[in-house]
């Protein structure tokens, strides 16, 4: 029966710490404030592994009792979980901070339609939804020099000197 707990512990630990690779650790910020991270999926993804995989050895392998089996592995778990939040903590989330967004491709994916007539001589316009849902509207050139028509779709690429260089939605649903 110990067994069975120490495996399942072992493999609910590997599927958190997949998801968290997956889905990420960052969540948004409240309104004001820096963004926050969880750093509780990672220790405890770390934890139930370590507490699965060293009981399970230390019951079947070792041949420690039952209680020197769970003992142990929740002592190495705890370390494991603390080692976890200081290596998130002291060196990911730092280094992240410490390298700032490059700020003309912030709007980099942001579909947007064009409300002025883009041409290969001459900016047009484009208007987009920002994340805080508000729309906006910005002088736009066409990424690869082609013209785009009024009503068009397309994805920002960058902003530069306040001009949004997009291309036609068709073109990035292609290579998509």
């Amino acid at each position: 029966m110990l067994t069975v707990v120490f495996l399942s512990a072992f493999l609910a630990g590997l599927l958190l710490g997949v998801r968290a690779m997956i889905v990420g650790v960052e969540r948004p910020p409240r309104t004001g404030t820096a963004p926050r991270t969880a750093l509780g999926a990672p220790a405890v993804a770390a934890a139930a592994t370590t507490f699965g995989l060293a009981g399970y050895v230390l019951l079947r392998h070792v041949g420690a009792s039952a209680a020197a089996a769970v003992g142990m592995a929740a002592g190495l778990a705890l370390l494991s979980a603390l080692s976890a939040v200081a290596l998130i903590a002291k060196w990911a989330v730092p280094s992240a901070a410490a390298e700032p967004p490059d700020e003309r491709y912030l709007l980099q994916g942001t579909p947007a339609f064009v409300t002025r007539e883009v041409t290969p001589e001459g900016d047009g316009e484009v208007t987009y939804l920002a994340a805080d849902g508000a729309q906006y509207a910005t002088l736009a050139r066409s990424f690869d020099g082609s013209a785009l028509d009024v009503g068009a779709e397309v994805v920002i690429d960058r902003v530069e000197d306040g001009v949004a260089y997009v291309e036609a939605w068709a073109l990035v649903e292609k290579r998509l």
